[in-house]
């Protein structure tokens, strides 16, 4: 719990890394991705390698780590020898994190509030040719394309797009975090909410997460945990339609927009035709997912 508490993470996972022997734990930089964990190595190339997630006893059968508080979580284990398919069986296979979450104490009221927030920016950009370069190197090859009107326009600022600028931000994350736990000897409760708000230093990436739980403890245990994810992304795989790919192939002495209203396309460059920042404002996608997890003993 202590060591969740020191360190800025988004989720626990992130807290875990460097911490468990014989773990491997990947991060991911993307809004709303919380990388990958692997318990027992690579067991299979298709078949499925993240582990059994197990919290208060209770099985998680949709989503991970990521839906949970971190404030929320009072221990972590880790199951990942035969201990861990002994009791839970196949489900087990890939290892077990067990997880213990926070619960009231008797006659001690407490009020915690907490807030993060962050600025990511990029730490380094590739070099990329300015609009007169481009148009000085493209005159070599295809002489008279570009006129010394145009040229001088491109020297002084007034014309051409640099597009890692029209792409790039500077990130703002915010985390929100509120709990209220109190009691008495035959009753305890815990109360808890978290909003975590993460912009990419790519426009249009950003991730909401919303998230509440609540814990009563008397001779009957009540415990419900509930999430609520938005999340818009643009394609960032090792491919050609990758949008920093984009802008940095993306001819500089082009505008943005044309007369009509349509985004400009490259005819310049035989690597990629589509506008960046119409691929980033028109062909975005957003996901939202709801999860609830709900026990009583």
């Amino acid at each position: 719990e202590k060591e969740l508490k020191a360190m800025p993470v988004k989720n626990a996972l992130e807290g875990m890394q460097g911490k468990t022997a014989g773990v491997d734990i990947t991060s991911s930089q993307r809004p709303g991705e919380v990388g990958g964990i692997n318990i027992r190595g690579v067991r299979s190339i298709d078949a499925e390698q993240g582990p059994l997630y197990v919290v208060d006893g209770m099985i998680i059968q949709t989503g991970g780590i990521e839906n949970i508080n971190p404030s929320d979580i009072e221990a972590i284990d880790i199951l990942k020898d035969a201990s861990a398919t002994a009791i839970y069986g196949s489900r087990g296979a890939n290892g077990v994190v067990l997880i213990t979450t926070k619960t009231g104490k008797a006659n001690v009221r407490q009020i915690m509030f907490d807030a993060q927030i962050g600025i990511g920016t990029v730490a380094k950009r590739y070099e990329t040719l300015s609009p007169y370069e481009f148009a000085t190197l493209y005159n070599t090859y295809r002489k008279d394309t570009f006129s010394p009107e145009q040229l001088s326009a491109f020297q002084n600022g007034t014309a051409g797009t640099d597009w890692l600028d029209e792409i790039f931000q500077n990130g703002i994350t915010q985390d929100y975090k509120l709990t209220l736990s109190g009691g008495s000897d035959k009753i305890q409760y815990i109360v808890s909410g978290n909003y975590a708000g993460q912009e990419g230093v790519v426009k249009e990436n950003t991730n909401k997460r919303y998230q509440a739980r609540a814990n009563i403890t008397s001779q009957l245990t009540d415990d419900v945990n509930a999430s609520h994810n938005v999340k818009r992304s643009a394609d960032f795989s090792a491919a050609k339609g990758n949008i920093v790919n984009i802008a940095m192939n993306y001819a500089p002495v082009l505008g943005i927009m044309n007369e009509d209203g349509t985004y400009i396309r490259d005819p310049y460059s035989a690597i990629t035709q589509l506008n960046p920042v119409g691929l980033l404002n028109e062909q975005i996608g957003e996901s939202m997912r709801d999860i609830v997890n709900a026990h009583i003993d």
